[in-house]
């Protein structure tokens, strides 16, 4: 079993791995942008979206003290922020909390997956997973 310790400096660390991964979004111009392009271009708008969504929650989590956040906290947020719908925003919650994807959700709370394996690292050569 993990200590508080552990999971927190797990946390520490995915918390870097993701900031990086976030690192070109403009959180002062993300909405328009993504408002651009959801009439434009679907597919550029939803892997654009899908990083925000990442560091929007990111951010929450981070700016409490990489402790879980309330997960309807977190939905509305993403929400606004991004101004997607809350039926999008669920669905990308569903996404991104696989065993091995960037969040973990523990009741009715949302944080950062120490178990987080980036998709780069998850196979070997061979396309098969490790």
């Amino acid at each position: 079993m993990r200590t508080t310790a552990d999971l927190l400096k797990k946390s520490r660390q995915v918390n870097e791995v993701l900031k990086e991964a976030g690192k070109g979004i403009n959180m002062a111009t993300i909405k328009p942008r993504l408002q651009a392009l959801k009439n434009t271009n679907i597919v550029a708008f939803n892997d654009l979206a899908n990083v925000a969504f990442i560091e929007v929650v990111r951010r929450l989590v981070e700016a409490n003290d990489l402790k879980p956040v309330e997960f309807v906290y977190a939905r509305k947020n993403v929400s606004y922020d991004l101004g997607i719908s809350i039926p999008t925003v669920n669905r990308y919650f569903d996404s991104h909390t696989a065993t091995r994807a960037e969040l973990r959700m523990f009741g009715k709370k949302v944080y950062l997956n120490p178990d987080f394996v980036p998709a780069d690292q998850l196979y070997d050569d061979e396309g098969e997973s490790e």
